[in-house]
């Protein structure tokens, strides 16, 4: 219990900090496109590459609720699950027309290429799983005693055979290694990744979605 002690304390408090120093840009929405089975984030809908890694901060794990109505959400509540809070869902604000509200998971990431920090959320069952195998690996390190207990994952594509619609994808995050909650925080200190200067050019309302390397050839191309 002494383990889960320091995470209550020192370990949180490392870890609020690598994530809220060092980020120079702004959090990006990242979502699983389960048609697909490709990550993609931003408005440009930017393709994560299966190589990329990203420094997961479990200090931003949380759970909560949210509320969609017409395709669009008109409530959500989250907390971080290291803050102990909790969310009763029968006192939540009632909405008719919507579809009700939905469990949900979310957890910022941040790119150890570019610094960016992406956030992920999702309802589904697929999204939860995987954020929830991603804690216990974490847990399960620290109840160990390591030090280095801040993940560093690449995002894969895992999945399921389904007896009606076949194999259905499922996001996927697999631990490369882990850093130091001070390593952590050092890397969002070092100097920033040189912008690469994106080109807009027309292409077909059905283009393959671009990824960061694609974009960095572009711009050699010119």
């Amino acid at each position: 219990m002494s383990n889960l002690v320091a995470f209550d304390n020192n370990a949180v408090m490392a870890l609020e900090q690598f994530g809220n120093e060092g980020q120079n840009s702004s959090v990006q929405f990242l979502k699983f496109d389960f048609k697909a089975g490709e990550f993609i984030y931003g408005q440009e809908e930017t393709l994560v590459e299966e190589d990329e890694l990203f420094a997961a901060n479990i200090t931003t794990l949380s759970k909560g609720y949210i509320c969609w109505e017409g395709g669009k959400p008109v409530g959500e509540v989250m907390y971080p699950i290291a803050s102990g809070q909790t969310v009763n869902k029968a006192d939540l604000e009632a909405h008719p027309d919507s579809d009700g509200w939905q469990e949900q998971s979310s957890i910022e990431f941040q790119s150890l290429e570019t610094g960016e920090t992406l956030l992920f959320k999702s309802s589904s069952g697929g999204g939860k799983s995987a954020l929830s195998a991603l804690s216990k690996e974490f847990i399960n390190r620290l109840k160990r005693g390591e030090q280095d207990i801040v993940p560093v994952v690449s995002m894969q594509v895992g999945g399921y055979k389904h007896q009606k619609f076949g194999k259905i994808n499922t996001p996927k995050f697999v631990v490369d290694h882990w850093l130091s909650p001070t390593a952590a925080d050092a890397m969002g200190q070092e100097e920033e990744t040189e912008e690469v200067e994106i080109v807009e050019v027309e292409t077909p309302k059905k283009a393959k979605r671009t990824t960061r390397k694609a974009k960095a050839s572009e711009k050699l191309a010119v």
